[in-house]
């Protein structure tokens, strides 16, 4: 089969995560629980469909930590890398 990207990199969110930067204006209702449910089962469903998960502790000192921002896009038959910098 044929895919995307075969490895992802995660991390957790943290008992911190409550406490991240955001625009959401329900950003005050998070519940740590829930998010840390939502990410095992994302984790789940990568790992169910083929893909290799390596999984980074969580960070409490920095609970944005669980967010993409500045992504890469390596080959693993071409050896190339695309810098993505969004978070700029």
């Amino acid at each position: 089969m044929d895919r995307l990207f075969n490895t992802v990199i995660v991390r957790a969110p943290g008992k911190s995560y409550p406490n991240c930067v955001s625009s959401n204006p329900e950003h005050n209702s998070i519940e740590w629980s829930r998010a840390l449910r939502q990410h095992q089962e994302y984790v789940k469903i990568l790992r169910e469909n083929g893909i290799e998960v390596i999984e980074l502790p969580p960070l409490e000192e920095h609970p944005d930590s669980v967010f993409v921002q500045d992504t890469s896009i390596i080959g693993a038959s071409s050896k190339k890398a695309v810098i993505c910098r969004f978070g700029k």
